[in-house]
């Protein structure tokens, strides 16, 4: 203990007093009261620090809240795009051709195109068939928005608005540019000075980017003439298809024609197996001699028990014989399932003048797609 003097009175008190004994000015704080002043203070803190806390951990919890919904509703969205897009639970009654106009006419053919209009604004195929001939391969038609078109070619005498009916659909996707590539060769240039005009073909590969099998549908434009053909049917197998189209209406001596390509819909097939399928009648070929070329077609018929009418895809490609040309070609092609039977098919020819062997073929079946008849 040390003696120290009152800073008030002067009187000699120790170091340890509170306050001074003779006049009471206070030297030092209470201890219990400074521990309860802090105790106090820091308590006060510790409440406000606490409830800053818990307001952020709520307003996370609502953000949280809110971001799920966000996702929640975009993942909605796209599904529903999606089977919008994909023609998923697709039901449609009536499809309309009307407005036929003729559009060429020539000395032996003339060339007429018809609207065909539906209420269903997504896209998908409408199938056009024939009045007179029921059991015909019908027509495919791309339809988007409600909206198509077809082109046919009639003799002079026939009447195009008594000929053709809807008779179905098929569903499918809709298909971007980015979802496929292709390749295009051009060849086989021949220029008419007669009529002042130039001839060419234009093969097509098309890749998609995934190995699927049905059919695409796509548009084509002639970049030079800018003539467009639509509703082109292109059989897809492992995600590749082939056209070759025929250019006969080209500037005379044009070269380096190119197209443009564009996707609309594709119908993806049902995978079949040799257990889905019965041959009836087993592959076989005929000949048949003409007067300018020798020609051999060979046909299957199968039968499929359970299924509904609609498209069978296969390949065949030429093992032996046949045109030199077409050995080892894959062809990929589609042929109509009807009440249950199905006639594949293969052709190959060559000049009368030139040998050709009796062909064999690898025919494989590859996928089934069905279609909405209105009549059933």
């Amino acid at each position: 203990m040390a003696i120290i003097q009152c800073p008030e009175c002067g009187q000699n008190i120790s170091d340890k007093a509170s306050k001074c004994p003779m006049c009471g000015y206070p030297l030092k704080a209470d201890p219990m009261e400074e521990r309860s002043d802090s105790s106090t203070i820091m308590g006060a803190g510790t409440v406000e620090k606490s409830d800053i806390k818990k307001k952020s951990h709520k307003n996370m919890m609502i953000i949280g809240v809110i971001v799920f919904i966000v996702v929640l509703v975009g993942i909605t969205a796209v599904v529903l795009y999606s089977r919008q897009m994909s023609g998923d639970n697709l039901s449609i009654s009536e499809i309309n051709l009307s407005k036929w106009k003729l559009i060429d006419e020539r000395e032996n053919s003339v060339s007429y195109e018809g609207m065909v209009t539906s209420n269903e604004s997504r896209p998908f195929v409408a199938l056009i068939g024939y009045y007179e001939e029921p059991n015909n391969t019908p027509r495919l038609v791309y339809m988007e928005n409600g909206k198509g078109t077809i082109k046919t070619y009639e003799s002079s005498e026939d009447d195009p608005s008594i000929k053709y009916t809807a008779v179905g659909y098929m569903a499918g996707k809709k298909i971007k540019e980015s979802d496929i590539s292709i390749e295009q060769n051009d060849k086989y240039y021949n220029d008419w000075t007669c009529d002042e005009r130039t001839s060419c073909s234009v093969d097509l590969v098309i890749k998609m980017r995934k190995k699927v099998n049905g059919l695409l549908f796509i548009e084509l434009k002639n970049d030079m003439t800018k003539d467009i053909t639509r509703n082109i049917a292109v059989v897809i197998v492992d995600g590749v298809g082939e056209y070759s189209c025929y250019l006969d209406d080209l500037p005379l001596k044009s070269r380096g024609v190119e197209v443009t390509v564009t996707p609309q819909i594709f119908c993806g097939s049902k995978e079949l197996k040799e257990a889905d399928y019965t041959v009836e009648t087993p592959f076989a070929v005929e000949k048949e001699e003409g007067k300018y070329t020798t020609s051999f077609s060979g046909k299957e018929e199968l039968s499929f028990s359970g299924y509904e009418d609609g498209l069978v895809i296969y390949t065949s490609e030429l093992l032996d014989g046949g045109r030199k040309e077409d050995k080892g070609e894959l062809i990929r092609t589609a042929s109509c399932l009807r009440d249950g039977r199905c006639t594949l098919a293969t052709y190959t020819w060559e000049d009368s003048d030139k040998k050709i062997l009796m062909p064999s073929y690898d025919i494989n079946v590859i996928g089934y797609l069905k279609w909405n008849n209105f009549n059933k």
